[in-house]
């Protein structure tokens, strides 16, 4: 009955929770004095004994024994312990405690403070641990206390953890002393008098702790601030992480109530001074007809988030921050994982026969591309593969796969809009048109198309994510591979390019050149515009209207939660032209040994037409006939070195002979005239087959290799006025075409 009288002498501290764990709490910041009992000689240091179930001593009698012991420790090989208790007086506290000797400064209200300690008791002892804080004003008067019994008992021989938070107290509290004790539990089911056992303690927390109040909200006018017309929303589903940006393991979540609002820890924990981030997981808590949750939440389908996803957080003394998030009903942005089992372990590209790549081999690995267009698609309204399936990445690569939208493991990103034209043909689905590239850190850019409501791929280093809103002074992100990954300020607000796209009913005709770096692309046109990287000089051009000369870097492989990024020039140099007119292009390759080149063109209706050319050396040149008609096949010739009459400087034509006109076709450095099939060579503008219907192989040029020479009948030529150049063309035995071209001077009658 003393305890009674102690603790109804003072206004009381509130204790809202007493709890038992078997996990201890982190140390954040301790206020406890030598918290594990090692320090000290004769006893620990900070630590006393008293014989009253207070703060201080009293003439109570303790009907136990004191110990600095070393039977058991948690932390190190001290603790100290309450031993040979003998208590059979009905009233559950039990005398005899040990206390904090000098006080601990505290803030005032409303600041909150949690007290941890852990204990091991003997076996089938039916006592347990208490905590009693004691107030004291600021001249060390004694204002008031409280004291804190675990609930139910339980086993000894092991560790476990006791808990209580102090909510509020007496004003002119300004510090504490807090002493840790035994009750018994004398009541049926627990035990019968008397109490008897040893307890010991260690690893005492004493640290400030607070609340953080999460907010949700319909933001009608998307200004991100709650308005008096505004509704709350409940059951919407947070989560707590430690540390910014919602990364790593979660803490705790649970749904809004019915005034929008969670609190922040949940019952059983505090949560100590501290940075906190809160994630909106865009999912909320389904009820049935009776109001039981169900097993698994449901996503919010069509809802947009008008704030960050993701919200950073500092608790600091004395403040109960409120987060606020608001959402929209509207268009949405789904959100697909190229992780998820439905197609992850799905072939990437034709990764089986032409790779792996760095990123591996399937779309949990390489994936990123595809799974943020899907998304993109998805939300344009190209929700439908041409054949009729779901919009999802695996219908998307299937689909890019047989219809060439792959080069060398990069994205054909017009075949991205060639998907939704071709679905839109047979569905009646919205199309969408590849826009082209933007350049790094363009947010003047980005702002436009998030404004216009047209979310943007980002690249990233091995990586694309897709941007979906403005949350200043950063913006949302869907992440295909990291769905935690909500604001770009998890990549440092920081962007290497983007690919831009828009909703069209008009042109997608394109050129599209491709080939593994560091092989180099060089395009002019007829008029002397130029694109890609000049091979004497190094510079970079892009002269002609819509066009983007940019290198694909490689994807990392995204299945791994840390992956590793691969080196910045490695990847897939890309030449693009949008909307390019009807022309003659002469493109040069500079590359080593063996290296591949993918021609793409896609007419107005988007249909691609692909060749490809392989193992090529040292620089090549080649001219592409491109015209944007329905149905034009792409028409590539790889340009040889042609030597019209060996042997003359002005190559000397007359009309009027009835010989032949001898033409050779030189060996290079980069091309052998052996691989020609001599059978398929025409010469002149009446496409003249070779008089011997055959081919020479000699050193035409004397400089150590072999050449092919070949005769063609001036009649047949159709060589006229006031033609300066006369062209051959033909295939190699691989059948890829060639074309070369010299100067003639045809001769006045």
């Amino acid at each position: 009955m003393k305890v009674f009288k102690f603790l109804c002498q003072f206004v009381f501290f509130s204790l809202l929770l007493l709890f038992i764990f078997k996990t201890p709490i982190a140390a954040d910041t301790n206020l406890a004095s030598n918290p594990s009992f090692e320090t000290g000689e004769n006893a620990p240091i900070g630590w006393e004994t008293i014989n009253g179930v207070g703060c201080t001593n009293s003439n109570d009698f303790s009907p136990l024994s004191f110990e600095w012991s070393t039977d058991f420790a948690k932390t190190g090989f001290r603790s100290i312990a309450l031993k040979d208790i003998n208590w059979s007086q009905a009233a559950d506290s039990i005398p005899g405690r040990w206390a904090t000797k000098d006080f601990i400064a505290i803030s005032p209200l409303p600041q909150e403070y949690e007290i941890s300690i852990l204990f091991n008791k003997t076996e089938n002892a039916h006592i347990g641990p208490s905590i009693l804080v004691c107030g004291y004003d600021s001249n060390g008067i004694l204002r008031s206390g409280a004291g804190g019994n675990t609930q139910f008992p339980v086993s000894g021989g092991e560790w476990w953890s006791h808990r209580v938070r102090l909510t509020s107290r007496d004003s002119r509290v300004s510090k504490i002393k807090v002493s840790l004790g035994s009750h018994c539990f004398y009541t049926f089911p627990y035990g019968s008098l008397p109490c008897t056992g040893s307890i010991w303690f260690d690893d005492i927390v004493i640290r400030p702790v607070g609340k953080i109040k999460v907010h949700k909200f319909e933001d009608l006018n998307t200004n991100g601030i709650q308005e008096v017309n505004e509704p709350n929303l409940e059951t919407w589903r947070f989560r707590l992480f430690p540390g910014q940006n919602c990364e790593g393991q979660y803490i705790t979540d649970g749904p809004t109530n019915a005034s929008g609002d969670i609190i922040f820890p949940n019952p059983f924990f505090g949560l100590p001074l501290s940075e906190y981030s809160i994630l909106e997981t865009m999912m909320y808590v389904k009820r049935d007809a009776n109001g039981r949750p169900f097993p698994a939440d449901a996503r919010q389908d069509g809802w947009v988030n008008t704030t960050p996803l993701c919200q950073n957080v500092t608790l600091r003394e004395l403040e109960t921050p409120v987060v606020n998030f608001g959402n929209i009903r509207g268009p949405t942005v789904p959100y697909f994982s190229q992780k998820d089992p439905s197609w992850a372990n799905q072939e990437y590209d034709h990764a089986s026969t032409i790779g792996p790549f760095f990123c591996g081999a399937t779309i949990a690995g390489c994936g990123c591309a595809i799974t943020s267009s899907a998304m993109l698609l998805k939300y344009h309204g190209a929700n439908k593969s041409p054949d009729g399936q779901d919009t999802t990445p695996q219908t998307l690569n299937s689909w890019l796969k047989v219809n060439n939208g792959y080069a060398f493991g990069a994205l054909k990103w017009n075949s991205i809009a060639a998907y939704s034209v071709k679905a839109n043909q047979v569905f009646g689905t919205q199309k969408i048109k590849f826009k082209g590239n933007g350049l790094a850190n363009d947010f003047s850019t980005l702002n436009t198309e998030l404004i216009n409501q047209r979310p943007t791929i980002l690249a990233e280093p091995g990586h694309f994510i897709l941007a979906t809103g403005i949350q200043s002074p950063s913006y949302s992100i869907n992440d295909p591979a990291f769905q935690n990954k909500t604001n770009l300020s998890s990549y440092a607000n920081s962007f290497t390019g983007m690919r831009l796209f828009e909703k069209t009913n008009t042109d997608l005709s394109t050129i599209y050149i491709s080939t593994p770096a560091p092989t180099e692309l060089f395009l002019v046109d007829s008029l002397g515009r130029r694109v890609g990287k000049d091979p004497e000089t190094g510079e970079v051009y892009a002269e002609i209207p819509n066009s983007y000369y940019t290198l694909e870097t490689q994807f990392s492989d995204q299945s791994f939660l840390d992956p590793q990024i691969p080196e910045s020039n490695l990847g897939v140099n890309t030449l693009v032209i949008i909307n390019p007119q009807l022309d003659d292009y002469t493109i040069n390759s500079s590359g080593s040994q063996n290296y591949p080149i993918d021609f793409s063109t896609y007419d107005v209706n988007g249909d691609i037409s692909v060749e490809n050319f392989q193992n090529l050396d040292g620089h090549q040149n080649f001219n592409l006939e491109f015209s944007p008609e329905p149905g034009s096949q792409i028409q590539v010739a790889q340009i040889v070195e042609t030597d019209i009459k060996p042997g003359s400087v002005t190559n000397p034509i007359n009309l009027k002979a009835s010989g032949e006109i001898p033409v050779a076709i030189l060996s290079t450095d980069s091309f052998d005239t052996t691989s020609i099939n001599p059978q398929t060579v025409k010469f002149g503008p009446n496409s003249a087959t070779e008089t011997h219907q055959k081919g020479h192989w000699e050193d035409v040029d004397d400089d150590g290799d072999i050449d092919l020479l070949l005769h063609f009948k001036t009649q047949d030529s159709g060589l006229s006025p006031p033609q300066t150049e006369a062209c051959i063309s033909g295939q190699t035995l691989d059948g890829i075409h060639i074309i070369g071209c010299d100067l003639i001077h045809i001769l006045s009658p």
